[in-house]
């Protein structure tokens, strides 16, 4: 026992990232987590909704044209009855990008309801963008939705 090694797998990055995530948690409005379609299990972040408290969240799902759309209709139903808001997305062509969108301001709608019923102007979305490497986020930020 003397000669065992803990060894922490939890990245320096990601304990940065999910530090700065709640620092700054007050400023979020909506919650992309991006998450692969090929494998929609193992590549949403299992401890998430730790440190997203309650803002609402929408769960894209890239990729979607490179897979079996029977298999991913049951995973958006799985994660449909875990209350999320599901959005699978074609990168390549763009499919369903604006859902995201539409999605959005639906989220926003109280919240902007109330600040023009008090006299003020609707506010921009704030919204984080979360996933593990690889599953599309900067494909999403950058794409054009006009």
């Amino acid at each position: 026992n003397e000669n065992k090694t803990n060894i922490n797998w939890y990245p320096g990055h990601m304990a940065k990232t999910k530090r700065k995530i709640l620092e700054n948690l007050d400023k979020i409005d909506v919650v992309y987590e991006v998450i692969d379609a090929r494998m929609p299990y193992s590549s949403k972040i299992k401890d998430i909704n730790s440190f997203i408290k309650s803002k609402p969240v929408i769960l894209v799902m890239t990729k979607i044209d490179l897979c079996d759309m029977k298999q991913t209709a049951k995973w958006i139903e799985y994660y449909e009855n875990k209350n999320y808001h599901v959005v699978g997305v074609d990168l390549e062509t763009g499919k369903n990008v604006n859902k995201i969108i539409n999605l959005t301001n639906e989220l926003m709608k109280d919240i902007n309801d109330k600040r023009i019923s008090k006299g003020m102007i609707k506010r921009k979305t704030r919204v984080l963008v979360v996933g593990i490497p690889n599953v599309g986020k900067s494909t999403i930020f950058n794409r054009n939705t006009a």
